[in-house]
């Protein structure tokens, strides 16, 4: 069990807290991310985990699960995948959100993990507005990466635990388990 001083929880679109069989609190956080704290009321990140279990969520640590530098490229994996890149002396860095992780394939002899982000299900407008404004993105700025790559077994091997965890929490086997990594 991850001793919480402070985490975050990806994937719960309500809270509510009870004291005695009473509602005191209701939150419905608009990103579907809020912040928990240890510090505040002891265990609570353990109360949370408990109360999420049988929900697509998962608590994580807001340190980063896995660090890991390809090709001059830094990469870490906490709430969100983020990507750095160090180009003429200005560094750039993109981060995306685990909530729409789908699934991670980990191929060990090659050292790299294949990610399947959630597609929601919309109407062909839609689509089509999101792929305008995604190839519009892609021209300007990264996208969200399909393949991660690793020097290190190490890197590769902690990467993987910790994606997966992520999308065990969210899915789960039967798409209804929750987990705090």
């Amino acid at each position: 069990m991850l001793n919480l001083t402070r985490a975050s929880a990806t994937g719960v679109r309500e809270v509510c807290l009870t004291v005695d069989g009473e509602r005191c609190l209701q939150y419905v956080p608009e990103h579907a991310q809020f912040t928990v704290s240890d510090a505040v009321a002891s265990g609570i990140g353990t109360s949370v985990s408990e109360t999420i279990s049988d929900k697509p969520a998962v608590l994580l640590p807001e340190t980063p699960l896995a660090e890991w530098t390809y090709q001059g490229v830094s990469f870490s994996v906490g709430t969100s995948l983020c990507i750095e890149r160090e180009r003429t002396g200005l560094s750039t860095a993109s981060c995306y959100g685990l909530g729409k992780l789908a699934d991670v394939t980990a191929a060990p002899e090659t050292r790299t993990i294949h990610l399947r982000w959630e597609l929601h299900e919309s109407s062909w407008l839609v689509d089509m507005i999101a792929r305008s404004v995604g190839a519009i993105a892609s021209a300007i700025g990264p996208t969200r990466p399909k393949t991660l790559h690793f020097e290190t077994e190490t890197d590769f091997s902690t990467a993987r635990e910790s994606l997966e965890r992520v999308v065990d929490g969210l899915h789960g086997d039967d798409g209804s388990s929750a987990h705090q990594v």
